[in-house]
């Protein structure tokens, strides 16, 4: 059921500014090329679901999510098609019942061993269409729940075995970049 939209021309990152469906389980907060370069502020608490795409984000802050009121409920994440080249260690933190986060379409060149840290009932990531070259050995250690993990279509030419060797169960499906010429 919709209840509300706002379309000011505001840049400023605030929900208020974004679609709102009140779903049976929490609100579903869709934001699509509204300008913002920010997470947006004032995300209900009740809030679920949460869309930030075809923006101009282009950095995730450490610790974005901690402490937000919503952060504990949300259970979907798409920051899809924006512009990010930064996600700060433990920059979703917080996100503790997170089953699904979207990175998909950005300008992310490298993951880092804290990049996903508090993320362990995560089961679906998708980062293809980046730039990812490099992957540090240990990134998805934090990731202990994770099923479905797809990288495809970035610009890695080697994977270092290592990327995965620490995973706490075998993965449902996993998307390796048609790009990548070996695995060492």
């Amino acid at each position: 059921m919709w209840f509300g939209t706002v379309h000011s021309g505001q840049t400023e990152p605030s929900a208020d500014n974004c679609t709102h469906d009140k779903e049976e389980l929490g609100l579903k907060i869709t934001c699509v090329s509204i300008g913002f370069t920010e997470i947006p502020e004032n995300v209900p608490d009740k809030t679920v679901w949460l869309y930030v795409a075809q923006d101009q984000l282009t950095m995730v802050r450490a610790y974005t999510f901690y402490q937000q009121g919503y952060a504990s409920n949300l259970t979907f994440l798409s920051l899809y098609s924006n512009k990010i080249s930064v996600i700060e260690d433990a920059s979703f933190y917080g996100l503790v019942n997170l089953k699904y986060l979207v990175l998909q379409s950005n300008n992310i060149s490298s993951l880092r061993r804290e990049m996903f840290v508090g993320l362990d009932q995560v089961e679906h990531v998708y980062l293809e269409r980046n730039f990812i070259t490099v992957i540090a050995p240990g990134t998805f250690d934090w990731l202990t729940s994770v099923n479905y993990l797809w990288i495809g279509t970035n610009r890695m030419k080697t994977l270092d075995s290592r990327v995965l060797l620490n995973q706490q169960r075998p993965l449902k499906q996993f998307s390796l970049s048609r790009f990548v010429d070996s695995v060492k």
